[in-house]
């Protein structure tokens, strides 16, 4: 099983923005010296005053670019993975995620895991002036556009929603044939976006899904991959809470507040425990451990942990403890 580390990239209200780019930087420094094998970023636009009021003032996730950011990760480390949780291709032109993925993968000398998903916050859209309903096929299209690019001389598109004449993209990623691409089937679970990204050769990287939906969806991708005649390593992906204590209960002491906070738009009066068998990590080392078990036993053979959620509580302990 590989693991991985998931930024959000949270800023509460009194945090600059300066300064959870620095603390992020701080954190992937630790990652890469703690052994993990990959880091992922989000991306995430704009304040929503409407829906996110319990950030009180803060936004939800304030990495506008992984790509560029992945960059400057690349440049401060040597082994791990650099990937994305998601690029939403929806809102950007393709060719240009496809130039800026190349560059990335240059800079990282081959480190670059390509995220790519839908988008799920309608404010987003609404700010790029790009029509939420277009989104699935906007998707498919941006994908098709940025694999060609990655892979052809020269090439051309003539599509529903993007135009491409005639070009050779530079530059080039190193892998090859093409770095490997990540998707996201929307927030929990979608057969058909599972079964396309088997049927091209894609891996899975999941938020929330269920140990259920989880050993089903992993019988169906597993099936769609081999029907498909691939060859190359299939990674199913999940991403969960963690955080690890002396004891169970020093670790829910600890972050239960954080991810009350985090989840009291949704669920104010649920505790943690109702979200833990499908959400958390969180525990003793020997819990945490048996948990990661129970993530294998149903399929998954990559883990990427969120430790550094709103919260300072979390934020620190994690610190002292790298």
């Amino acid at each position: 099983m590989k693991f991985g580390v998931f930024f959000l990239m949270q800023c509460p209200e009194g945090k600059s923005h300066a300064e959870v780019y620095r603390e992020t930087l701080e954190q992937v420094d630790a990652a890469e010296d703690m052994g993990f094998d990959s880091v992922w970023l989000t991306e995430h636009h704009f304040i929503d005053h409407t829906h996110d009021h319990w950030l009180l003032g803060g936004a939800y996730g304030i990495c506008a670019s992984p790509l560029a950011f992945g960059c400057a990760i690349a440049q401060r480390t040597k082994r791990v993975r650099i990937g994305q949780a998601i690029n939403v291709l929806p809102l950007h032109h393709p060719v240009r995620i496809a130039e800026d993925a190349a560059v990335l993968d240059i800079v990282s000398e081959g480190r670059l895991d390509f995220g790519a998903g839908l988008g799920y916050r309608s404010y987003q859209f609404t700010g790029y002036g790009v029509p939420e309903q277009d989104k699935l096929g906007r998707f498919h299209e941006s994908l098709e556009i940025v694999v060609k690019a990655w892979t052809s001389e020269a090439f051309s598109h003539e599509g529903t929603y993007y135009t491409v004449p005639p070009i050779e993209l530079v530059p080039r990623p190193v892998q090859k044939p093409h770095p490997p691409v990540w998707v996201a089937p929307a927030r929990f679970w979608n057969d058909e976006a599972v079964d396309f990204a088997a049927q091209h050769g894609y891996q899975i990287l999941l938020a929330w899904a269920s140990p259920e939906q989880l050993r089903t969806g992993r019988r169906r991708y597993e099936d769609a991959w081999r029907a498909a005649g691939h060859t190359h390593h299939m990674h199913f992906t999940v991403t969960r809470h963690a955080f690890v204590g002396p004891t169970d209960a020093d670790a829910y002491r600890v972050a239960e507040p954080a991810v009350q906070y985090y989840y009291r738009h949704t669920a104010p009066t649920r505790p943690v425990q109702e979200f833990e068998r499908d959400a958390w990590i969180f525990g003793s080392p020997e819990t945490c451990v048996r948990k990661l078990a129970d993530l294998a036993e149903v399929g998954v053979n990559n883990v990427l942990l969120w430790f550094a959620y709103r919260g300072g509580a979390v934020r620190q302990r994690i610190a002292a403890r790298g």
